[in-house]
């Protein structure tokens, strides 16, 4: 038998990051624009919120069920019958968004990259990559992202601005928050559907030994993603245009194209692709692995093993019947994921904490998940959905205060982004003593 693998706090909130951040870039913002141009850019603040009470509910689950994966712990509190049946519904949701991601992937790479190649055969060889790690385990994925999280981050959040910096029009953000007040609302249920796939981690957190370690490192790397894609919009928004953004399906793309060094290195496109791409491949091979994760509650002996090349063969059928076109691809990626999100999460959790409540025995006391730089974070997060309001209210009388709220609002998320990255350091170095 094998010995028990275990994730890293700092590991784990890299997976956050890939799950999260990393798939959304490609096509995300173009909904986004579309729905609010430049109040796009408070969009990834009610995902963040959304997503760090789905780690909250993973969390409380870890620590009443220690030592269990989230279907396992469905089965051992609903039974075999009721249990199986909420597991089935989470497979399915799963199965589906892993059919549109992997759909987006193979009609982008037609429609960009590799012209003259059928979208099935990219399909074929993409699952046949994802059905050879789905023959290995967690701790494969976590050292393959652990390779490129660390280089995609440097070049992100460094070379990014500094590449962009003559590109850059700030008088795009303008006017902001000065049109209807439910703009940045209704862009912000775009992003809890697409950054509702925080769920599918809960298929490794009995990998991570310590439950709080757990929370703190799904909230970590939520917030992070929150920074990396609100830094994302902005680019897109000052560098495109919200108008253009919103008319274009591969967005990202075309923003990384607009990188040029000279004459001479006008192809940067392609060394941030050849980062990009490997994380974007494992954020569908960790959906993959616990899409098999799930199926493994269904047989015996708990192994995933020989339903590795079936669920292969039928993610290829249904993510070939299921979309005619790109339009319908991008349409149920960006806008129909959070119905079925939203409803499948609240349905699940809900009978899982329904069964809980019925259970207990006796006063449960509420233990403190918070340190004070956690109180910080909040306060944080406080400070950003303060100027957002504040841009509600005065953003249309006049035109200064809407600045006031988007300068506001970056620089309460940057000091939040510093908070959540000096916890999870605390917590890592903590799990290294003991």
């Amino acid at each position: 038998m094998s010995h028990k693998r275990y994730i890293g706090s700092l590991q784990l909130a890299g997976m956050v990051c890939t799950v999260l951040a990393v798939a959304n870039m490609i096509s995300l913002p173009m909904s986004l624009t579309e729905l609010s141009l430049q109040d796009s850019l408070y969009s990834f603040f009610f995902a963040c919120l959304y997503c760090i009470g789905i780690a909250f509910l993973l969390y409380k689950l870890a620590e009443k069920v220690p030592g269990k994966n989230i279907f396992e712990i469905s089965r051992h509190l609903c039974g075999k019958w009721i249990g199986g049946l909420l597991n089935g519904l989470l497979i399915l949701y799963l199965l589906y968004d892993l059919a549109g991601l992997l759909r987006l992937h193979a009609d982008f790479f037609n429609s960009s990259i590799l012209l003259r190649t059928p979208v099935e055969f990219i399909i074929l060889v993409t699952v046949m990559l994802l059905a050879y790690f789905g023959a290995g385990s967690i701790e494969d994925l976590v050292r393959t992202n652990d390779m490129f999280v660390p280089l995609y981050l440097l070049l992100f959040f460094i070379l990014a601005p500094l590449l962009f910096l003559n590109e850059i029009d700030l008088t795009q953000l303008q006017p902001s928050l000065a049109g209807s007040w439910s703009k940045p609302y209704e862009s912000g249920i775009l992003g809890m559907g697409a950054f509702g796939d925080i769920i599918l981690l809960g298929a490794f957190m009995n990998n991570v030994k310590d439950p709080r370690a757990l929370y703190v490192s799904l909230r970590s790397g939520i917030i992070l993603s929150a920074g990396i894609m609100t830094m994302w919009t902005l680019l897109i928004i000052t560098v495109i245009s919200p108008t253009t953004a919103s008319r274009i399906i591969y967005i990202g793309w075309i923003l990384v194209q607009q990188i040029h060094i000279t004459d001479f290195l006008d192809r940067v496109d392609l060394v941030v692709f050849s980062t990009w791409l490997p994380l974007f491949l494992v954020k569908m091979m960790i959906l993959y692995l616990s899409i098999l994760t799930g199926l493994a509650t269904y047989t015996k002996d708990n192994s995933y093993k020989q339903l590795n090349m079936m669920t292969g063969l039928f993610l290829i059928m249904l993510s070939t019947v299921c979309f005619k076109n790109v339009m319908e691809v991008v349409t149920f990626n960006n806008y129909g994921i959070f119905p079925f999100t939203f409803a499948v999460q609240l349905l699940y959790f809900g009978v899982l904490f329904a069964v809980l409540w019925l259970r207990r025995r006796g006063k449960h006391e509420l233990r403190e998940t918070n340190t004070p730089i956690g109180h910080a974070l909040w306060l944080g997060l406080a400070g950003c959905f303060a100027a957002i309001i504040f841009g509600n209210f005065f953003g249309h009388i006049r035109g200064f205060y809407g600045i006031v709220s988007v300068g506001c609002y970056i620089l309460f998320l940057l000091l939040t982004v510093i908070f959540a990255l000096t916890e999870l350091r605390r917590v890592q170095m903590r799990s290294v003593k003991q």
